[in-house]
């Protein structure tokens, strides 16, 4: 697995407002297909870890990376 990308609040390309999250996209192949695969890790006010996964082959990707990506924009810290 490749990590192309790791965003954080500092980012501007992605709207991310929680402090102590961190979002990683990456790229595999497996079985003659091409993945993006997102990881997100956060750590929220009561010191409790969250971990949030999406795999989805590249044919899909245009379908339903943008509603991950607004998800990812709407969460707020807890």
């Amino acid at each position: 697995m490749k990590v192309d990308k790791i965003y954080t609040h500092e980012n501007n390309e992605y709207k991310i407002t929680i402090n102590n999250l961190v979002l990683y996209k990456c790229s595999y192949s497996e079985k003659e297909f091409d993945h993006i695969f997102y990881m997100i890790h956060m750590i929220t006010k009561n010191n409790k870890g969250v971990q949030v996964y999406l795999d989805m082959t590249k044919e899909i990707t245009s379908e339903f990376e943008k509603e991950f990506v607004e998800t990812i924009e709407s969460l707020k810290e807890i």
